[in-house]
């Protein structure tokens, strides 16, 4: 009897396009900042699904994406949780170089993860690029005060929107028809003979 669960990746990419969208809005300063009040339940949800999908990735034997998706729902239950504690005015309204600190430290794990969804396919690709932009010019938006690589660091959060929207339709469909109906790309590095081995 299998005891796995189905794969949760594709709740896991929906729920996290929806927060990654809203989030790149307010970034990108496309609406009021008092708006940023919908990060409370969206980022709440968006943490509850995704520490989900990484137990259920554990519980699959999927060493590498349930401690990625265990460890990076921190991001999303960081926005909920320091939102709700600024409109409560518990905590200080500019918290950017606390915050500095960790995107610094979310960007080094995921710059170490870079080369191997390079190596898996275009949408894995994609999304961890667009999360590189994003953490690594956050970082120094944060830590330097720079409005403008804020800004611009905001528009990685697009690509991972792309792929997660790529992959949580791909991996569904592709379950359900038995065949590979989304295609998720090539590698954009190829992995070498002697790797393959």
């Amino acid at each position: 009897m299998n005891k796995n669960f189905a794969s949760a990746s594709p709740a896991e990419n929906m729920v996290l396009a929806f927060f990654l969208m809203v989030l790149f809005i307010i970034l990108a300063g496309y609406t009021e900042p008092a708006t940023a009040l919908v990060l409370i339940p969206l980022g709440f949800s968006a943490s509850i699904v995704q520490t989900i999908a990484g137990v259920v990735q554990l519980k699959n034997n999927d060493i590498m994406g349930g401690n990625i998706n265990l460890a990076f729902s921190v991001f999303t239950w960081q926005a909920c949780i320091e939102t709700l504690l600024k409109a409560l005015q518990i905590i200080p309204a500019n918290t950017a170089f606390i915050d500095g600190w960790l995107y610094l430290m979310m960007g080094l794990l995921l710059l170490g993860f870079t080369p191997t969804m390079f190596k898996a396919n275009s949408a894995a690709a994609l999304f961890i690029a667009g999360a590189d932009i994003f953490f690594m010019g956050t970082t120094y938006a944060s830590l330097f005060g720079s409005a403008t690589v804020g800004f611009y660091a905001a528009w990685g959060l697009i690509l991972c929107v792309v792929s997660c929207l790529w992959q949580g339709v791909g991996i569904s469909l592709n379950d359900v028809y038995g065949r590979t109906v989304v295609d998720f790309g090539p590698a954009i590095i190829k992995s070498n003979t002697n790797e393959a081995a």
